[in-house]
């Protein structure tokens, strides 16, 4: 449990406890039958509620412990389209399907106006298992639902954003995604935008005390990524730098700055080291792993691009920087 979703189931049991007692004086007062009888209503609340979390636990738990497996088609989404899966170890994919299998156990997919195909499930899945690889078997304990539309859309309770949105962060509903961007960022080369990694970022960064750019479940290591964040944004010409290269938006506040480093670090990881590797180090402490070691010690490169199937340079090769730019220069004088 959350330390939010503590605060909250503390706060609705003092509500609770409130009301019972104000009504029970009042009910004293004016009928001591009645009185009797509501003083035992708590009482079996606190019974029926204990059995019912009891039962809710252990479902919880079997689910966790012994998820139902993957059906085929999964797996083979994941070995044709996530390349982080591929550049594993075998003991690694063995772990990683077990967490992909987990997360869909726990979590409910939703389409609207198309199917939620079993390729969809994994692309989602495969997002939030990337994200929290390395923290061993993470449970997104806050979410329940994940919501897929077809393309990128608008959205009347976002209305101070300007043009389509490729998915939507909320801490008081369900994730929502494109799935078209979504299948992009896993199946087409040179992709430099990950939708899913985004948002579940995003996730991350709320299930503690509110969004501020930290993730609290990174322990000593947030202190350490909350200074950098701090030296990126205060810094001109480090800002100036990563706004040029990942947009305008990414340098918006802390919040936005730890989505967009968390995708090109998962994107272009290399790039990632070599034009800030103070900033790599610590994301790579943050997250508990390192994708651009995975490069170079995982599996052979392919004829299309890097093992991992992501946006990276070839190996001991130069990127020109218009290459990895998210807007032109005349966009961002525009911005």
């Amino acid at each position: 449990m959350s330390a939010r979703t503590a605060r909250w189931a503390l706060a609705l049991a003092w509500c609770l406890g409130a009301a019972s007692a104000g009504t029970f004086s009042l009910l004293l007062w004016w009928n001591e039958a009645l009185a009797s009888a509501w003083a035992l209503l708590p009482w079996g609340l606190f019974v029926g509620g204990a059995l019912w979390l009891r039962a809710s636990s252990r479902r919880g738990r079997a689910l966790w412990d012994a998820p139902p497996p993957l059906s085929s088609a999964h797996v083979g989404a994941l070995e044709r389209d996530v390349g982080y899966y591929r550049a594993l170890s075998p003991d690694g994919q063995a772990r990683f399907r077990r967490e992909v299998a987990r997360f869909l156990a726990r979590h409910r997919i939703r389409a609207v106006g198309l199917d939620a195909t079993p390729t969809l499930e994994t692309y989602v899945a495969a997002s939030a298992v990337m994200l929290t690889f390395g923290w061993g078997s993470y449970a997104f304990s806050t979410l329940r639902e994940i919501v897929l539309c077809p393309s990128a859309f608008r959205d009347g309770s976002h209305g101070g954003l300007q043009g389509e949105l490729l998915g939507i962060f909320s801490d008081q509903g369900p994730l929502v995604f494109s799935a078209e961007d979504l299948e992009a960022a896993f199946c087409e080369p040179g992709a430099q935008v990950h939708v899913g990694v985004h948002e579940f970022a995003h996730w991350l960064d709320a299930e503690g005390d509110g969004l501020d750019g930290v993730p609290w479940q990174a322990g000593e290591a947030a202190d350490a990524w909350r200074a950098e964040a701090r030296r990126l944004l205060k810094s001109h010409l480090l800002r100036m730098r990563v706004r040029r290269w990942l947009g305008p938006h990414a340098v918006e506040d802390e919040t936005e700055l730890f989505a967009h480093l968390v995708e090109a670090f998962f994107l272009m990881p290399r790039i990632l080291r070599a034009r800030f590797p103070q900033t790599y180090a610590r994301l790579s402490a943050l997250l508990a792993q390192d994708p651009a070691s995975l490069l170079e010690e995982g599996a052979a490169l392919e004829v299309e691009g890097e093992a991992v199937g992501l946006a990276d340079e070839e190996a001991g090769g130069e990127v020109p920087d218009d290459a990895l730019r998210v807007a032109t220069d005349e966009q961002l004088d525009e911005a």
